[in-house]
C-alpha cells in the first residue's frame, strides 16, 4: 500500500512539474518547448489510474494542454451577424450543441446558423424570424428548434428548415428551453412571468408570475424542477407538475444566469453584483460563492455552462476570457483566452470535449479539450523539433495518429 501512494505522489508531482515547466516556457513563447512538456504531462495523465486524479488535476493538465497546442483554436466559424453594440440593455446571443452533439446552433438578429461540427462549416440558414433572436433551445430528439424572440416563441423543424409555429402571448422573450422529455417549453419574458407551453397543442399550460423581469430558466435533468433567474434577487425552484413554488434562494443583487449541473444535485446562480453561488439543490442550502472579478458596474456574467460530469464550471464575463472553475473545491482552475472580443456565451459538448464560445466579432470558437486529439496534433507540430532533440526525439513514438 505504501508503494502505491509512493507511486500516486511521485505521478501528481511531475504532473505538476510539467505543467509549470510548460507554462514558463510558453510565457517566453518558447512554444516547442512548452508543448514537449505538456505532451509530457497528458501522457502521464493518461496512464495514472483514473481514482487517483481528482477533476480539477485533470482539467487542469488538459486545458494546460489546450491552450499550449491552441494558440490558435481548432475552429474559427465565421459570417455570422453577432454584430449588435451591446449597451445598458444586453441581448445575450447564445450557442447550443445539438442533443448528439454534432451540430452546433447559433443564433443571432433575424438569422440562424446550423454548424457541423467535425468540419466547422456552415449546415444551412433559417432566415425569416420577425424579430430578433434572443434565446435557442434543441428539441431533445434534435428535430425542432425553439427560438426566443421580441414577438414570442419561433418553432423549427431542422429537417424540412420550415417554420412550424409560432406561439404569442409571451413577448420579449429572454429565455427558451426544452424541457427534458421535450413535451413542454418553458419561456422566461422580460415581463415578470414564466410561461409553460405543451408542445403537442402548441397551448400555455401555465404561468409562473414573478415581480420583476425573468432572464434565464433551467430544467432540472429529471424535468421534475424549473429554476427561474429574475431581477427580484431570487432564484425560485418550481414543481413542474403542478406550478408550486418549491424553494427560494436569495441573491444580493439581480440573478442573470442559473443552470442545473447535468447530474441534477447543484444549481448554480450569478448575478449582476459579481458572484457565483453553487446551491445543493436538496437541502437549498448555498454550498460556496465564486467571487468574480468586474471591472465596473455594468459587469456581469454572460454564460454559464456545467461540464457533462457536473465537476467543472465554465463562465464568461466583460474580462474577454473563459474561466474554468472546479465545482468541489470552489478554486479556478484556467482562464482562457483565445480571441480578442468580447464573449456572449459558452457551452460545453454533450460529450465534454469540445467548448464553444461566441464572441461580438461574428466569430464562434471551437476549442478541443479531447486529451487523446489534443496529443495528437500536439506531437504533430513538433516533429522536426523532436527529431533533432535527441533526449525527446522518441516522445511521441507511441502517440497514434
Amino acid at each position: 500500500m505504501l508503494a502505491l501512494q509512493n507511486l500516486y505522489v511521485f505521478g501528481l508531482y511531475n504532473l505538476a512539474a510539467h505543467q509549470l515547466t510548460a507554462e514558463k516556457y510558453f510565457e517566453r513563447n518558447d512554444h516547442e518547448a512548452a508543448l514537449t512538456e505538456v505532451i509530457k504531462a497528458g501522457k502521464l495523465l493518461k496512464n495514472i489510474w483514473k481514482p487517483w486524479i481528482t477533476s480539477e488535476n485533470r482539467m487542469l493538465a488538459v486545458s494546460t494542454l489546450q491552450q499550449v497546442v491552441d494558440e490558435f483554436p481548432i475552429k474559427t466559424l465565421k459570417g455570422h451577424g453577432h454584430t449588435d453594440i451591446i449597451t445598458t440593455d444586453i441581448i445575450t446571443k447564445e450557442v447550443r450543441f445539438s442533443p448528439d452533439g454534432k451540430i452546433l446552433v447559433s443564433a443571432s438578429d433575424n438569422d440562424t446558423v446550423l454548424w457541423d461540427i467535425n468540419t466547422g462549416k456552415e449546415i444551412k440558414t433559417l432566415r425569416g424570424h420577425t424579430s430578433e433572436v434572443r434565446s435557442v433551445s434543441f428539441s431533445p430528439d434534435g428535430r425542432t428548434l425553439a427560438f426566443g424572440t421580441f414577438d414570442g416563441i419561433t418553432l423549427w423543424d431542422t429537417t424540412t428548415d420550415k417554420k412550424i409555429k409560432t406561439l404569442t402571448g409571451h413577448p420579449v422573450v429572454n429565455d427558451v428551453k426544452f424541457s427534458p422529455d421535450g413535451k413542454t417549453i418553458a419561456s422566461a419574458s422580460h415581463y415578470p412571468s414564466v410561461k409553460i407551453w405543451d408542445t403537442v397543442n402548441y397551448r400555455e399550460i401555465r404561468t409562473l408570475e414573478h415581480v420583476h423581469r425573468v432572464n434565464q430558466v433551467s430544467y432540472s435533468p429529471d424535468g421534475k424542477i424549473l429554476a427561474s433567474a429574475s431581477d427580484d434577487h431570487k432564484v425560485t425552484l418550481w414543481d413542474t407538475s403542478n406550478g408550486r413554488k418549491l424553494k427560494t434562494f436569495g441573491e444580493e443583487d439581480q440573478v442573470g444566469r442559473v443552470s442545473f449541473s447535468p447530474d441534477g444535485k447543484i444549481l448554480a446562480s450569478a448575478s449582476d453584483e459579481g458572484t457565483m453561488k453553487l446551491w445543493n439543490v436538496n437541502t437549498g442550502k448555498e454550498i460556496t460563492t465564486l467571487k468574480i472579478p468586474l471591472q465596473n458596474f455594468t459587469d456581469k456574467v454572460f454564460g454559464v455552462s456545467f461540464s457533462p460530469d457536473s465537476k467543472t464550471i465554465a463562465y464568461v464575463s466583460w474580462d474577454n476570457t473563459v474561466k474554468l472553475w472546479d465545482v468541489n473545491t470552489g478554486r479556478e482552475i484556467k482562464i482562457l483566452k483565445d480571441h480578442a472580443g468580447m464573449i456572449l456565451d459558452v457551452k460545453f459538448s454533450t460529450d465534454g470535449k469540445t467548448l464553444a464560445s461566441v464572441f461580438d466579432d461574428n466569430t464562434v470558437i471551437l476549442s478541443s479539450f479531447d486529451l487523446d486529439d489534443l496529443l495528437v496534433r500536439g506531437c504533430g507540430l513538433i516533429q522536426n523539433y523532436l527529431q533533432n532533440n535527441r533526449d525527446v526525439s522518441a516522445l511521441c513514438d507511441d502517440i497514434k495518429r
